[in-house]
């Protein structure tokens, strides 16, 4: 059932709006640090390089995102919550980093605080004399008072464009998985209700596993230029998003069974498992840590949904085509996800129906072979 095109437009009005300003609310808070340490950069030790000063707001960006983070999971489920809430931080800590550096927001904050606490300072110390002490930590509080006010503006606007792309990316269906592929191997018994359970199950866990993966390339993917490549940041991304999915189904699980306690424990024994199979885990996502299967289709999907520049995006436009990516690249990691599991699915179904004590076929020996042939 199509809804009217008034409600849509409405539905789609009140959701960039939420979007925007819960985002501007996050970016605003945990670039408080940030203000501050530009402020004082620019006041106490000006002869400090940007490139420093850039490397050090980045980290001022992921440590208050990660305190962030760390004191929600927390809250939520204890310890093995923390733990959690750190990871997630770190992933979108990151992914933001790169964001804001294609969209060319993070110079510009960084210049604007600059300027207002070196403005503050001019306009407040005689000409000839130094400024007190006094002086430069008003600075330093006025320097970090607008970065928080352009940060909120900015942040506003970019929530919105963020989530009119996802909204518009998740028309593209044609990725969603086929509840109804059908298997090749006359072996197996698919009416069973054992071998459609277990294959069933294991393509819905390989979707849930997959879904953060495509969030993340598609994100990446849709922001980068025709020369960039963000591979090298997508890998310890996935494979961190590999370890959090294996901890937060069971922490879900633990939490319905036995209330936060069950929730914390079940958490901290799927970080417990992830860590045991970190090897494995390796191996099996691609000789680059990116998964061919789902890193190709999201690029393929993302050429037929966003247009092709031959500049790389900037402004604005970075939020949305992330927001289209992310919409995408979930689509086709939830497809993907689901293809995997269900053969893996298979698989266990095979082995489960075939004798486990099965003697394989004796070899003959290379002369006895020759002899025969003879």
């Amino acid at each position: 059932m199509k809804l009217p095109a008034s409600t849509q437009r409405f539905l789609r009005r009140t959701a960039t709006a939420v979007g925007g300003y819960l985002n501007a609310g996050q970016k605003t808070l945990t670039s408080i640090p940030g203000g501050i340490l530009e402020s004082a950069t620019e006041v106490f030790t000006p002869s400090v390089s940007q490139e420093d000063r850039a490397g050090r707001l980045r980290l001022a960006r992921l440590g208050s995102s990660l305190a962030l983070g760390a004191a929600a999971g927390g809250l939520v489920a204890g310890p093995a919550g923390a733990v959690v809430g750190l990871a997630v931080s770190f992933v979108k800590s990151t992914v933001y980093n790169a964001t804001i550096e294609s969209s060319g927001h993070s110079e510009r904050l960084q210049e604007h605080v600059s300027k207002s606490a070196r403005d503050f300072v001019d306009e407040r110390t005689p000409e000839g004399e130094e400024p007190g002490f006094a002086t430069k930590m008003r600075a330093v509080l006025r320097g970090a008072a607008e970065g928080c006010k352009s940060e909120f503006q900015h942040s506003k606007v970019a929530g919105k464009a963020r989530t009119a792309g996802f909204m518009d990316g998740l028309d593209y269906s044609q990725q969603l998985p086929n509840l109804n592929i059908k298997d090749d191997d006359g072996k197996l018994d698919a009416s069973t209700a054992v071998s459609k359970t277990l294959r069933g199950a294991m393509g819905v866990i390989g979707s849930t596993l997959s879904i953060p993966g495509g969030l993340i390339v598609g994100a990446l993917e849709g922001i980068k230029g025709p020369n960039e490549d963000y591979k090298a940041t997508m890998k310890p991304l996935l494979r961190l998003c590999t370890g959090l999915g294996k901890a937060i189904i069971p922490g879900i699980l633990g939490g319905i069974a036995a209330g936060p306690a069950g929730a914390a424990a079940a958490t901290g024994a799927g970080l417990l498992f992830d860590i045991s199979v970190d090897g494995i885990n390796t191996i099996s996502d691609g000789k680059n840590g990116v998964n061919r299967s789902i890193f190709e289709n999201i690029d393929k999907s993302l050429e037929e949904t966003l247009p092709n520049s031959e500049e790389a995006p900037s402004g604005y436009e970075v939020y949305y085509r992330q927001g289209v990516g992310a919409a995408v690249g979930a689509q086709v990691g939830m497809n993907e996800g689901w293809k995997r599991g269900y053969y893996g699915g298979v698989e266990a179904v095979r082995a489960l129906l075939e004798t486990p004590f099965q003697a394989a076929p004796e070899k003959k020996p290379e002369s006895q072979e020759a002899q025969t042939e003879g």
